[in-house]
């Protein structure tokens, strides 16, 4: 024990075996229980709260050693009264090594406990969120899916709507653009009628042919004073033309036979007669069309075609000059 306790006080702790030291602990422990053992009742027993209970196991081996020291260097206390003194010692560095501990202990194992608790209660209020209200997101996604649903319903039916909307917006364009096409065409038609209408001839002579026979104002026996028209030997069925524009008037006539009348637009006349027969008997005509053919009917001595002019319906004029007046020449 001698030895144990020098090394103590030189700072064994720091330089000894914590086993060897914590072995030669626990038998210096065990000889001290049982030195008190043996000396109960010595009145020399320590107090629990004596100022060594405060010290550290090596300041108590340490005093002990010192107070060994001075009973053999110096007379005091007999060896019995050293032994009791001793034996209060040992119990009371027993003490302040056990105490200590288990009170060390007592705290590590409640620190242990609570720390267990507080990781069990940490851990249920984690996983009671993801137990508890499981039902919730499914709820959520089935709203979320109905209000999604519905979504695409109303786009899908806005969709449609607004595809029926073109297609009616598409086809009234295309009724107008063809509506403005005929328009455009039914221009273009009259714009090329009055184009040609205004190149056409408003006046034409009555045969292909040239040439011409008696002339008007001629006497004879066969016209009871003159002759009062412009006569052009042309041969049988020979086409004969309208000289203006007008309304076709056809009708029988004992001196002239088979004849055609035409009326032009300003109300001159002329007289289409001896005729074969006649191709337009009524109706509109324009100069240079063919109404009717040559022949001799009526007051005639062989085929030829008699052309009269009577200016709004009077009298006969001559038909030459007449037609020289509109730039036409059939000599």
């Amino acid at each position: 024990m001698g030895d144990f306790t020098g090394e103590c006080r030189n700072g064994a702790y720091s330089t000894v075996d914590p086993e060897e030291c914590e072995s030669q602990s626990q038998t210096w422990r065990t000889g001290a229980l049982a030195e008190s053992d043996a000396s109960r009742g010595s009145p020399a027993s320590p107090n629990l709260l004596s100022p060594q209970a405060d010290q550290a196991p090596w300041q108590v081996a340490h005093s002990q050693d010192a107070t060994e020291d001075v009973g053999i260097t110096s007379p005091g206390p007999s060896r019995a009264d050293a032994r009791n003194r001793r034996a209060s010692a040992r119990r009371s560095a027993l003490l302040t090594v056990a105490v200590p501990s288990a009170v060390v202990m007592a705290i590590t194992g409640a620190a242990a406990v609570s720390i267990s608790v507080d990781d069990q209660g940490e851990k249920a209020t984690q996983a009671a969120p993801d137990t508890a209200p499981a039902i919730a997101p499914t709820a959520a996604n089935g709203k979320l899916d109905a209000q999604l649903a519905g979504v695409t319903r109303g786009a899908d039916d806005f969709a449609d709507r607004a595809s029926r909307t073109q297609q009616r917006i598409d086809l009234k364009q295309r009724q107008l653009q063809e509506q403005r096409r005929k328009a455009a065409e039914a221009a273009h038609r009259k714009a090329e009628a009055a184009r040609k209408e205004a190149l056409r001839p408003k006046f034409a002579l009555p045969v292909a042919q040239r040439g011409v026979g008696e002339l008007f104002g001629a006497a004879g026996s066969m016209w009871s004073s003159r002759h009062t028209g412009l006569d052009f030997p042309v041969p049988m069925n020979t086409p004969v033309m309208a000289v203006t524009d007008g309304t076709v008037e056809a009708k029988w006539n004992p001196f002239y036979g088979n004849m055609v009348i035409v009326t032009a637009p300003d109300g001159t006349e002329t007289w289409y007669c001896h005729l074969a027969s006649a191709e337009v008997r009524a109706g509109h005509v324009k100069a240079g069309e063919v109404i009717a053919y040559a022949g001799s009917s009526g007051n005639s001595s062989g085929p030829h075609l008699h052309l009269e002019v009577h200016p709004g319906g009077g009298d006969a004029i001559d038909p030459l000059a007449w037609l020289r007046s509109h730039g036409l020449d059939p000599t």
